[in-house]
């Protein structure tokens, strides 16, 4: 599947000045009364904004994904992170300590959560996302503005990020998010690595975008030429005039087809990597994720063998590992007639093991839900 980001707004990268709403004590506003607007259009939530001690809190994550940014939570320690363009805010439930790119803050109102949403408050709002931010008491209207890409461009010009920059925020980024749905982080993978960067490269350099290459095919085709097994693929483009990888990764888990595969409970392993070309904005993503928590490595490359045996090599979280051989059955292919385990050892990373062919067919074999065929004809 193809996903381009088109992000419309550009991420300033310098902190607003503090902004802080104080209401007139003497003409209270119920929360219900108050309406947001964010660049002129009304703000939707499930949850109104509430006020305490004279202060407007609104919801955060409403709020922060109307300017494009990303919100995380962590459930167990109460901590929320919100990521824009290179900044990092950090909050935490019921504590007046903020963090913003590793500078401590003092929040005048706690962050709370009311309804099962979190809400901040307003003036750490246009502190954080960098936000004008102006009340409207004749019609008790909060309105948040982002910064014109016009007069920030005339600021500073765009830098786009070194590639190990990029990739550490993108898996930052996709394993918080898999934290909180409480599922396994996906650890990097050099052999992954290595197909995601030669797929961004091609890209980059061909000025396409698309999972199957002109010139070297699918994604499928480019993982047996490696000896591996044939992983799930997903791409960005990414102009960092317009956006950047926060923005892509949102927009992958916005997705329902990327969302599933990020968010596959038996994925455990990624290759990710990005590529521009030198003085170019546009940076093109590619993300390997292998749908198992163990998959071979060099596999032979093709499918027959000639030989009763073969050594078996791979990678899992679980080592040693068990290797599953079936034989297929000759009658029904959907069927086996016999079955081998294996025990295989490793050194934490990769296991290795060597399996016997007891007669000539078609072998299926398993490690963790990755399987592969293997015909055996004697001879030649």
């Amino acid at each position: 599947m193809r996903l381009k980001c088109n992000a419309k707004k550009h991420l300033c990268r310098k902190i607003a000045a503090a902004l802080l709403l104080v209401l007139p004590c003497a003409l209270p506003a119920y929360a219900d009364d108050i309406q947001i607007m964010v660049n002129g259009q009304p703000l939707n939530s499930d949850v109104a904004p509430i006020i305490r001690d004279s202060r407007v809190l609104l919801p955060i994550r409403a709020c922060a994904e109307a300017l494009d940014a990303a919100v995380n939570y962590e459930p167990g320690t109460g901590q929320i992170t919100i990521l824009r363009g290179d900044d990092t805010v950090l909050l935490t439930l019921n504590s007046t300590e903020a963090v913003i790119n590793e500078q401590t803050r003092q929040l005048d109102v706690v962050p709370q959560v009311i309804n099962s949403r979190t809400l901040a408050p307003l003036r750490f709002v246009g502190e954080a996302l960098n936000c004008q931010v102006n009340w409207q008491s004749e019609t008790q209207t909060v309105t948040i503005q982002t910064n014109s890409q016009t007069e920030a461009e005339s600021y500073e010009p765009v830098t786009v990020p070194a590639v190990e920059t990029i990739v550490n925020q993108a898996l930052q980024q996709l394993n918080s998010i898999r934290l909180q749905k409480q599922l396994d982080t996906l650890i990097s993978a050099e052999e992954l690595n290595r197909l995601a960067a030669e797929h961004s490269r091609d890209m980059a350099e061909n000025g396409f975008l698309s999972n199957i290459s002109p010139t070297l095919g699918s994604i499928g085709h480019r993982a047996a030429a490696e000896n591996l097994p044939t992983p799930s693929e997903i791409i960005a483009k990414i102009d960092y005039r317009q956006a950047n990888v926060y923005q892509a990764v949102t927009a992958w888990f916005s997705n329902e087809e990327t969302r599933r595969l990020l968010l596959d409970p038996s994925a455990g392993y990624i290759g990710l990597s990005a590529h521009y070309l030198p003085d170019s904005t546009e940076v093109y993503l590619t993300a390997e994720i292998m749908p198992s928590h163990a998959y071979f490595t060099d596999l032979p490359d093709n499918s027959t063998v000639h030989i009763a045996g073969m050594a078996l090599r791979g990678r899992s979280q679980n080592i040693p590992e068990t290797v599953t051989v079936y034989k297929v059955s000759d009658i029904n292919p959907q069927m086996y007639s016999s079955k081998q385990t294996y025990t295989a050892a490793g050194d934490g990373v990769y296991f290795f093991t060597n399996i016997e062919f007891a007669e000539p067919g078609t072998y299926v074999l398993q490690v963790g839900s990755c399987m592969v065929r293997v015909k055996y004809i004697p001879g030649a």
